[in-house]
Parts: structure tokens; sequence; C-alpha cells
């Protein structure tokens, strides 16, 4: 994964993600329309026209650009349940980065002994290096100087959306489901016989 992110340190470890995520500089950039997110985008094959997002678990705020999974103690059916599953599904390359980084860089498989400073600079020095080794072995990947570009043309404000998070989240879940553009069978069968899983346990 090509790590052309926002990258916050100093933010003291004993907080939760949700409380790191309030005092960041994507919440901030967010909330004031200050990140350069392309405007609202069609899903494929289909004329439903929505926001980019992106996806945060369950104890994250609820925002036009911040989707969050269906409460899963108030599920009512294949619709929720299908949306949680593909959107745990997405989530996944991401929550695997950290392992993927500690394989390729020995140095984060052990405790750090270093002081505080230095353990900043390591950290984005090892985005800088993964991100520049990435770019080497795919010579057709963007560059960073082509990214910032990109950053530079796009709508910095792209307006707050008429739809709220949830209606947002409904669209994107009703996409999902059987006879939509985003219906996949496989899915559909396991998240089926989940369901009849829980019917019969509760």
């Amino acid at each position: 994964m090509f790590f052309d992110s926002i990258v916050n340190l100093n933010i003291s470890g004993h907080l939760s993600d949700s409380s790191m995520y309030s005092v960041s500089n994507l919440r901030r950039k967010l909330a004031n329309h200050e990140m350069a997110l392309p405007p609202p985008g069609w899903l494929p094959n289909s004329n439903v026209e929505l926001p980019h997002v992106f996806l945060a678990d369950e104890i994250f705020p609820f925002s036009q650009n911040v989707m969050k999974p269906y409460n899963r103690s108030r599920l009512t059916g294949l619709l929720e349940n299908t949306y949680n599953f593909r959107h745990s599904r997405g989530r996944m390359p991401v929550e695997c980065q950290y392992r993927n980084l500690q394989v390729k860089w020995e140095i984060l498989r052990q405790p750090s002994g270093f002081d505080l400073s230095v353990t900043n600079d390591l950290i984005i020095s090892i985005l800088a290096l993964n991100n520049f080794l990435i770019n080497s072995d795919n010579p057709d990947l963007p560059t960073s100087e082509v990214l910032q570009q990109d950053r530079e043309q796009m709508v910095v404000d792209v307006g707050q959306s008429q739809l709220s998070p949830a209606e947002i989240r409904q669209r994107f879940a009703a996409y999902l489901v059987r006879g939509e553009p985003g219906y996949l069978p496989w899915a559909d069968r396991y998240i089926r016989s989940l369901c009849h899983l829980l019917q019969c346990m509760y």
C-alpha cells in the first residue's frame, strides 16, 4: 500500500483510536473541508452519485465522509448485514498494513529504545522509504510529485452533500444487494448463512 496519507505523531499512546482521531489533522481537515477530496462520483454501472468516504469502525464519529458500520445490536435484516460485511472487507487491507510493514522493516518488530523525537523521525522515514520502494518496483504508479499536483488541482472544498451520513450509508448499502450493480453472489450466500445461524442462536 502506498502511504499517501496524513501522519499524526506525538499523540499520547493511552488515548483510544476515537480520541486520537478527535485531535487529529485528518478530522480537522475533513470538518473544515480542507482535505482536497475529489468531488462526489457515480458508483460503477449505476445512476447513484455519492461523496468519497473513509471506512471507519463503529467507535468513530459518523459524518458525510466517514462511514461506520450499522450498530451490530440493532441489525434488522439482510441489507444492513450485507453493508457491514462489505464495509469490513473494505477495511481489511488497511488493517493489515502495519503487519506488512513489520515484515519489511525489522526495526518495527522490536520495542523502540530510541528517544521519542528519534522515534517520530524513524516512523516518517520508514513510510517515505516504503513509498520510494513501491515506486521503484511499480514505475507506472504516480510519484509523490504527481500526487501533490493532483491534490493542488482538486477542488479543496467540495461543499456539503445534501444527504445526511445515514442516507449516504443507506444508498451504499442498497447498491450492494441482489439485483443491484454492486451485488456479489458469494458474499450474499455467506451473509445469508450467517444470518440464519444467528437466528438459530437467538
